[in-house]
């Protein structure tokens, strides 16, 4: 990885977001696949890029998202790794309306998450979903096949199929 600072590249910038996208967007970076999730240091670093991360709410990414996810990492650890299961985690967000910055970065209406935790015949034993909108609130939990529907739903995408 290379730090966008250190790049000299004419057209850096015409296809992805970079960090300046986000200065004084009202919006944090807010990632998709949390840092203390990451199983190793390469891992952990690249949960800083902006490919792992979306404009969110503050009060959303920083309140009941975080919440959501400390949650979730303690359900995978109180739930799924004592008994050894495999653990498949599924993050996104919907498309908004809204964009920031000359409207190069669209702001997701959604946040959404999803987990399996597989036994050793790959077998779904444990799994849950949860969807927010982008504001202050506080995200629901859905069973997966009831995201699935509502994604479907808003991403006009049928069948729509997490796992």
């Amino acid at each position: 990885m290379t730090y966008e600072n250190d790049v000299k590249m004419p057209r850096l910038g015409d296809n992805q977001a970079l960090n300046g996208d986000y200065e004084g967007s009202g919006y944090d970076k807010g990632h998709l696949a949390p840092v203390y999730q990451a199983q190793s240091q390469d891992c952990a670093d690249a949960t800083f890029t902006l490919t792992n991360a979306a404009p969110q709410n503050p009060s959303f990414n920083r309140g009941q998202w975080r919440v959501l996810e400390n949650k979730i990492a303690a359900d995978l650890s109180n739930r799924c790794l004592p008994k050894k299961y495999s653990v498949y985690i599924v993050t996104g967000v919907v498309p908004g309306t809204k964009n920031i910055k000359e409207n190069r970065v669209k702001v997701p209406s959604h946040f959404w998450t999803a987990y399996c935790c597989l036994d050793n015949n790959k077998i779904c034993q444990i799994s849950s979903g949860f969807i927010g909108k982008n504001e202050n609130v506080t995200p629901e939990e859905k069973t997966v096949k009831n995201l699935e529907e509502e994604l479907e739903i808003l991403y006009k995408i049928k069948p729509f199929n997490l796992f």
